[in-house]
C-alpha cells in the first residue's frame, strides 16, 4: 500500500478596474479567474477583500482575491496573482467665483471688506464645501480684508484645497 495526495490546482486571477475615482462609497478592483483555469464545469467563486472609501494620496491600496465558494472550491488554490494594488484618485471639482460687486468683479469703495465668493459648482454633493470661503486668500492683505481702493487677486491654492478636502482636487 501507498498513501498519496492530490493537491489543489493553483489558479490565476485577472484584475481589472484598478484605477478608480473617489465617489464616497467603498470601492475595490474586480477579479476574475483566468478563463480556462478550472477543470471541466467546476465551479469556484472568489471575493475581493480590501475595499476602501477615500482617495489614497500616500501610495496604493492592496486588494486580495479569496476563494469563498463553489462546489469545487476545495480542489483549487489561488496562485501569486491573488493580490494586486489599486488606487482611488481624488475627484475633480469645478470652483466658480461669484461676483458680489457691480459686475465684472468691480466693487466701489465704501469702507467695508470686499471679495468675490468661491463655490464648487460641479463634482460634489451639496454641502460638501460649505466652508470653502475660508480657503480664499487675497494676496498681500492681512486677514483677507480688501477694503481700500486698488486691484487684488483672490485665490484658492491647490495645496490648501486638497488639504482641507483630501478626496477632491
Amino acid at each position: 500500500t501507498v498513501e498519496f495526495t492530490i493537491a489543489p490546482k493553483p489558479i490565476s486571477v485577472e484584475w481589472s478596474n484598478t484605477t478608480l475615482t473617489y465617489d464616497g462609497s467603498e470601492q475595490k478592483p474586480n477579479a476574475a479567474i483566468v478563463n480556462g483555469e478550472l477543470i471541466g464545469d467546476d465551479q469556484v467563486e472568489i471575493t475581493v477583500e480590501g475595499a476602501q472609501i477615500n482617495a489614497n494620496t500616500d501610495g496604493a491600496y492592496t486588494a486580495t482575491a479569496v476563494i469563498t465558494g463553489g462546489d469545487d472550491m476545495g480542489n483549487y488554490t489561488l496562485d501569486g496573482t491573488a493580490t494586486t494594488s489599486f488606487t482611488i484618485a481624488r475627484k475633480a471639482v469645478t470652483i466658480t467665483w461669484t461676483d458680489g460687486g457691480e459686475g465684472n468683479f468691480v466693487y466701489t469703495y465704501d469702507g467695508t471688506a470686499k471679495a468675490p465668493t468661491a463655490s464648487v459648482t460641479e463634482g460634489a454633493p451639496e454641502g460638501t464645501f460649505d466652508n470653502i470661503d475660508t480657503l480664499v486668500t487675497i494676496d498681500g492683505i492681512a486677514d483677507n480684508q480688501a477694503i481700500n481702493a486698488g486691484s487684488y487677486t483672490a485665490t484658492i491654492t491647490k495645496v490648501e484645497f486638497e488639504t482641507a478636502y483630501p478626496n477632491y482636487t
